[in-house]
């Protein structure tokens, strides 16, 4: 069996149980924004965040995890966002129905940044 030239630059195992470095936030209609800016970056399928508001979703004291810079947003409702795509994860973030169920993995290495943005 041959190598596929395209590979993932990270391999993600979207189980929390097994991956202590995933975590869930849960957004609430109630919330407000979400209070986070990601970043889509070159090298990567997924969004990473490069700010957090002092308002928001992930500011709410009830939030048993907190988002930092530089955390990756990788599926949102069990939805894995290197299938949809950064433009319908960033328009059903948007506009999509709440509550929404974010997963969110913190980095164990820092990795630089380009490419588009959403202020959420």
């Amino acid at each position: 069996m041959g190598m596929s030239r395209m590979t993932r630059p990270s391999r993600v195992s979207m189980n929390p149980k097994n991956d202590h470095s995933l975590y869930y936030i849960t957004w609430k209609e109630e919330d407000g924004p979400l209070g986070i800016v990601v970043k889509q970056e070159s090298t990567s399928y997924y969004p990473r965040v490069i700010n957090v508001k002092s308002e928001g979703a992930v500011t709410r004291e009830s939030q048993k995890n907190r988002v930092e810079i530089g955390d990756v947003l990788l599926s949102i409702n069990n939805n894995n966002i290197s299938k949809m795509g950064f433009g319908a994860a960033m328009k059903l973030l948007q506009k999509g129905p709440k509550p929404l169920l974010l997963m969110f993995q913190r980095p164990r290495t820092s990795l630089s940044m380009t490419t588009r943005s959403c202020n959420l």
